[in-house]
């Protein structure tokens, strides 16, 4: 705990910068602490009820506590990651080091998975309530899509299929046509989406923020305590396509000087978006990190090409602030001061104008990528299946399920504990920074106060919907990396891996998941 509130945590050096550190990081503990705790005693009375399936509460499966030879092989990468990765990194051009992160994130994920035997490995995608046990039970497409928001259909299927819009279902019919929908290769594709996922976030760092901050982040993320979920969870596809359809926002916005590559990027992240809407309900959650990612890129202005590094707008940041600046001394002047009354007058105009300018410039990119949503689903409307129609037969279905029996006073407050063990501790010290904006040497990085925000928001509306009674260890997949992504913030960067190494593979070695 003594490393938590050191004084060097970010490299802040100021006094005044030592005490923003000290309350980030320990707010943010504390408040963590709570809620896990309150979570775990609440939840020990609520998973009485056998009704309610959540065993380990505030997660879903069994706490056991279950060593074995298997472990050395994450055990030995996540010291590799460790001891090696940061010192490559530094001379790595950074494309490599993205493209790097998504191997070495897919291969973790993969050794976490397998750490219990080959059999755990499929046991997920095998599973009567999962896609491929009912695979072969399905209609042709045209068929099943005209079919698929019809409760005397749908019923029939497994409680991943009732759950689900059908866009998961047509990727696994095309690995069909191929020949290609083994246990073997739907697990795979789990890991890898796990990989894009971090590769996906390492673009939007590169594009808004330092390559110095990018490669503090990635190995982050690669140890991510979450991936025991993402390994054979059809939703780190959905985290997947949520996080490409970021990354391609943030290349359009970043791109305005070629319209050819902001039209492309753009409809590339829509097509993304639109598939992950027709993939799972709960990615509609994630639409303010979408809006914050457009907000950043917005902000960036006119931008040269990117060759290697990005080229940072330190400039128009302080203008922005030296704007806030004056507004706030709009507040406090005296009124016989005109002259500080008409520089915060000008100061507001100018932060009103500099908004004006972001909103214009995002403009281009919100409509071609709702271009792309658009061309999902309108094909999909043409081949018979109603969105809307669907959402509405799920939530019927939903509350006839599990849903009734798991009261929603205990998981407002026990779905955040879980997704805080999930992200782990380190994360939770990250987020605390970057929400106190103790930056330290990563200054130019403080776009990553308006993504947190949005992750947070999008974390709030899902808790506040009542669709997610528990089992968010899994169905928040799609916030937990952006949420893991300012640990890059902090310095004595290896002890905080290793404790990030920890968390992820303590919680596989003491949980036994049904994921």
């Amino acid at each position: 705990m003594s490393s938590v509130t050191n004084t060097d945590l970010t490299g802040e050096s100021s006094s005044n910068g030592r005490r923003k550190v000290f309350l980030g990081s320990s707010s943010a503990l504390v408040i963590a602490a709570a809620l896990v705790s309150w979570a775990t005693i609440w939840g020990r009375r609520v998973q009485k009820n056998p009704d309610v399936k959540l065993g380990a509460a505030p997660l879903v499966g069994q706490w056991k506590f279950r060593p074995s030879i298997g472990y050395l092989m994450p055990i030995g990468m996540a010291l590799l990651v460790i001891v090696a990765i940061p010192r490559l990194f530094v001379r790595l051009r950074t494309r490599w080091v993205v493209s790097s992160t998504v191997a070495l994130t897919t291969a973790f994920t993969a050794a976490l998975a397998g750490a219990d035997g080959r059999v755990a490995m499929l046991a997920p995608v095998v599973n009567r309530s999962e896609y491929w046990f009912w695979l072969n039970k399905m209609p042709p497409t045209r068929q099943m899509l005209a079919k698929y928001d019809q409760y005397d259909f749908i019923v029939n299927f497994g409680t991943h299929i009732k759950g689900h819009p059908p866009g998961y279902v047509l990727i696994l019919k095309a690995l069909d046509a191929l020949g290609l929908a083994k246990p073997w290769i739907i697990a795979s594709l789990s890991y890898v989406s796990a990989g894009v996922v971090a590769g996906s976030l390492l673009v939007v760092a590169l594009r808004f923020g330092t390559a110095k901050f990018t490669r503090k982040a990635s190995p982050m993320l690669i140890l991510a305590p979450y991936a025991m979920w993402m390994g054979t969870s059809a939703d780190a596809v959905f985290s997947a396509l949520v996080a490409l359809g970021a990354a391609g926002i943030a290349m359009a916005s970043t791109a305005a000087q070629n319209a050819r590559r902001l039209i492309t990027f753009a409809l590339l992240a829509g097509l993304s978006i639109g598939a992950a809407l027709y993939s799972s309900w709960g990615t509609v959650t994630c639409g303010p990190i979408l809006a914050g990612v457009l907000w950043c890129g917005a902000g960036q202005g006119r931008r040269p090409k990117l060759k290697q590094e990005p080229v940072h707008e330190a400039k128009q940041e302080r203008e922005l602030e030296e704007g806030l600046a004056h507004t706030h001394v709009l507040g406090s002047a005296k009124p016989s001061s005109l002259r500080s009354i008409m520089g915060s007058m000008r100061g507001s105009r100018g932060s009103m104008g500099k908004a004006r300018d972001r909103m214009r410039r995002a403009f281009p990119v919100a409509g071609w990528t709702l271009a792309g949503v658009g061309a999902i689903a309108a094909t999909m409307t043409a081949l018979g299946y109603n969105w809307f129609a669907g959402m509405g037969l799920t939530r019927r279905l939903y509350w006839k399920g599990t849903a009734q029996f798991r009261p929603w006073k205990y998981f407002l407050i026990g779905n955040l504990g879980a997704v805080l063990l999930a992200v782990g501790v380190v994360a939770v010290v990250g987020l605390g920074l970057a929400l106190s904006g103790s930056f330290g040497e990563h200054r130019e990085n403080r776009w990553l106060r308006v993504v947190m925000v949005c992750a947070l928001i999008g974390v709030l509306a899902a808790d506040l919907s009542q669709y997610s009674k528990g089992e968010v260890e899994r169905i928040w997949l799609p916030f937990m990396p952006w949420l893991t992504l300012p640990a890059a913030l902090l310095s004595r960067h290896r002890f905080w891996l290793l404790l990030q190494a920890t968390c992820a593979i303590g919680l596989q070695v003491m949980l036994i998941s049904k994921w």
